[in-house]
C-alpha cells in the first residue's frame, strides 16, 4: 500500500469520502497510512471528526467514548474545559461542594461527558439541594432522587432548564427554570440564553449555596 502525503489535498479529499461512521483514515503527523475500521481506535488516539462544511472537531477517545479537545469552525478554534485549568477548577469545585473521593470519578466523567452532549444543556451542583427544591417547586419537574450516570445526561438534558444535582451526584430535578436579577455586568447577548440565565442565577445565590454549574452550547462550549 502506498502512503499519501498530507500535502496532497485533492488526494486527501477523495480519501476521506470513503470515511465515514465505520472507516477512517489513519495517519502519522506527515503521511495517510492507510484506512481501518473505527473499531480500532485506541484510548488516547487523536481524531479529527468532519463535522460539516469548515467545521471539525479534535479529540481523543477514552474508555470508549470521545472527548473533544477543540472544535474548529470557520476560522475559528474554541477550545473546550481541558488540561490542567480544567483539572485544577475541578478540584477547587470539589472542594467547595465536599464530593467525597468515591464520586470523584463518577463527578469528573459527568463534566466530561456534558461537553459533547450534541444539543447543549445546565447541570447544577449544590451541597443544598433541598434549599433550591423549595424555592424550585413549582418551576421545574421533580423526581425521586436517583445517583446519576454520565449515561443519563443525554436524556436529562433533552429538554429545556437545568438538572438539579446534590454533593452525592444525585439528580433531584430536571427542567429547572433557573431565576435571578439581570444586571448591566452580567449580561453577555453573544453567549446566549443559558450562559446568561446561568450566570444570573449564580449570582443571585452564591451567597447562599455552594454551587457549580456547568453550561453547554450547541456546539459543545
Amino acid at each position: 500500500t502506498e502512503v499519501v502525503n498530507l500535502e496532497s489535498h485533492r488526494t486527501i479529499r477523495k480519501l476521506l469520502e470513503s470515511t465515514g461512521k465505520n472507516a477512517q483514515l489513519v495517519a502519522n503527523k506527515k503521511q495517510v497510512l492507510g484506512i481501518s475500521s473505527t473499531n480500532s481506535v485506541k484510548d488516547n488516539d487523536l481524531v479529527i471528526r468532519f463535522i460539516k462544511f469548515m467545521s471539525w472537531e479534535l479529540g481523543n477517545y477514552i474508555n470508549g467514548s470521545f472527548r473533544r479537545i477543540f472544535l474548529y469552525e470557520e476560522g475559528d478554534i474554541k477550545p473546550q474545559f481541558t488540561g490542567l485549568l480544567a483539572e485544577e477548577a475541578l478540584k477547587r469545585a470539589r472542594t467547595q461542594l465536599k464530593i467525597t473521593e468515591d464520586h470523584w470519578i463518577d463527578f469528573r466523567e459527568l463534566i466530561l461527558t456534558a461537553q459533547n452532549l450534541g444539543h447543549g444543556g445546565i447541570l447544577v451542583f449544590t451541597d443544598k439541594p433541598q434549599t433550591e427544591l423549595d424555592r424550585f417547586k413549582n418551576a421545574c419537574f421533580l423526581v425521586e432522587p436517583f445517583g446519576i450516570k454520565a449515561s443519563d445526561l443525554a436524556s436529562l438534558t433533552s429538554i429545556d432548564g437545568a438538572v438539579l444535582i446534590d454533593s452525592g451526584l444525585n439528580c433531584h430535578a430536571i427542567g429547572v427554570i433557573l431565576d435571578g436579577v439581570a444586571g448591566p455586568d452580567l449580561a453577555d447577548p453573544s453567549r446566549g440564553s443559558r450562559y446568561n440565565s446561568a450566570m444570573r442565577y449564580y449570582n443571585h445565590r452564591q451567597d447562599d449555596i455552594s454551587l457549580l454549574i456547568i453550561v453547554v452550547s450547541e456546539d459543545g462550549m
